[in-house]
């Protein structure tokens, strides 16, 4: 199981816990300057190492939430907290939520 820090984000709040986990920050910088560069990407469509650029930085843990596995368990635990009953014998689980989403 993969856990990104954005669902550890989510629980953290939803459980009012911060003992999940410690903050990680990773930079990267372009350079033109080889021998200063940890790896080497090309702006080619033809490139083996193709990138794009990037005209505005948007954070993805703000972008997207919200994982499918974080949306179980959050609104698991929202059912748990009010109490909510709900008509399905196995309760609220990933087949529901797909039904969700399908809808």
């Amino acid at each position: 199981m993969i856990i990104h820090s954005s669902d550890v984000d989510i629980l953290a709040k939803e459980y009012n816990s911060d003992k999940f986990a410690i903050g990680i920050k990773q930079n990267l910088y372009i350079t033109k300057v080889k021998d200063k560069a940890d790896f080497v990407v090309a702006i080619r469509k033809n490139s083996d190492n193709h990138v794009e650029v990037i005209k505005e930085l948007k954070d993805p843990a703000h972008t997207h939430e919200y994982s499918f596995q974080t949306v179980l368990d959050v609104v698991r635990e929202r059912i748990k907290k009010q109490n909510i009953q709900i008509g399905y014998s196995k309760g609220f689980n990933s087949f529901v939520l797909q039904l969700f989403i399908e809808f």
